[in-house]
């Protein structure tokens, strides 16, 4: 990524991940920082520029990062069958995405999806954490009713 406002700093980040080549980038309409790429590998994933731009070697990781897993990534769409080559952001509806594949070698045609990203992704820590909590205490009263 370069930022074409300032090309005397040279690049300010890395992203990689895909294992085939990117066929399509977008930033994200109401997310600074986001963006999203799909590729020849039937995937479409989602980054976070203020997390960092060089993926971790393998082994290491951020806090919860998976071996080999950049920490900017923050979310994979693994529901294609063959090469996305479009997607766009749905401007009314927040996290939605619509994205598409050409399923040349599965026999012809083309997939088109709409999926929303789960707000887990992007909300802040302390509000899940909360949530899940919530629903640890309302699952533990349930569970003592039940037992007396």
């Amino acid at each position: 990524v370069w930022d074409r406002r300032a090309m005397g700093k040279g690049c300010v980040g890395v992203y990689e991940f895909h294992e085939r080549a990117i066929l399509r980038v977008q930033w994200h309409p109401d997310a600074p920082g986001i963006f999203t790429s799909g590729g020849e590998d039937a995937r479409v994933l989602l980054w976070d520029t203020k997390k960092g731009g060089t993926p971790p070697s393998a082994g290491e990781g951020g806090e919860g990062a998976a071996a080999g897993v950049p920490d900017a990534l923050i979310f994979q769409h693994n529901g294609h069958r063959s090469s996305v080559v479009d997607f766009q952001w749905n401007p009314f509806l927040p996290w939605t995405c619509l994205s598409v594949s050409t399923d040349d070698e599965m026999g012809g045609g083309s997939t088109m999806q709409m999926w929303r990203v789960s707000d887990l992704v992007y909300r802040p820590k302390e509000d899940c954490l909360a949530e899940i909590e919530g629903f640890r205490k309302q699952v533990d009263e349930e569970l003592q009713t039940m037992a007396v």
